[in-house]
């Protein structure tokens, strides 16, 4: 959790005690038969149907109803009216119940004349007593155009990835990937 979440209510916030990884998770609370609780970015993302785009996070819930992890698309930044909205996509379904921090991925299919998208988080008070929702390690992934090598690939350092992405000519179960890190060093000029 961090600072560009859109916490607006009592009902959501930052967690220090229930967290996947670092110092905060984000939650959302929602009482028995309440309407949804959603929290998104403050701000949202240039993007468009020609990128690709994967979201991922981790979720955690207590008598949570269909708790999940969504994209929302737009034609424009601040502009929420309803025609404004192209799509929203959920990744990989609704949680229900309780359920330990849960691994969700997907990649996203962005809609005709998008130029925005919002990741969000959602949560539906349960039928009975009161439902929580934990986010942490949430990450929307923009993917490079993908590139040809044989047996060498070179990153130059720095760079800001993190993720390999690897495509194959045919479908394989598995993909064995051998990389080695070179660290800096500064030399003593006495």
């Amino acid at each position: 959790g961090a600072a560009v979440w859109n916490y607006n209510s009592n009902w959501e916030g930052r967690d220090s005690m229930f967290v996947h990884s670092g110092r905060y998770s984000s939650f959302i609370i929602r009482p028995q038969r309440w309407w949804d609780g959603i929290t998104d970015l403050k701000q949202r993302i240039p993007t468009g149907p020609a990128e690709r785009l994967t979201l991922s996070g981790w979720l955690r819930t207590v008598n949570g109803r269909d708790a999940g992890l969504a994209a929302r698309f737009y034609r424009f930044r601040y502009d929420n009216r309803p025609e404004n909205i192209t799509g929203e996509q959920v990744v990989e379904g609704r949680l229900q119940g309780d359920r330990d921090w849960t691994y969700l991925w997907d990649e996203l299919v962005i809609p005709e004349r998008t130029a925005f998208v919002n990741v969000r988080w959602q949560l539906f008070g349960p039928d009975e007593g009161e439902g929580r929702l934990w986010a942490d390690d949430v990450e929307l992934v923009r993917w490079e155009a993908f590139r040809r090598f044989e047996d060498e690939m070179t990153l130059e350092i720095p760079h800001d990835m993190y993720y390999l992405q690897v495509q194959t000519r045919m479908p394989v179960d598995s993909v064995v990937v051998t990389y080695r890190t070179a660290t800096l060093g500064m030399r003593d000029e006495r």
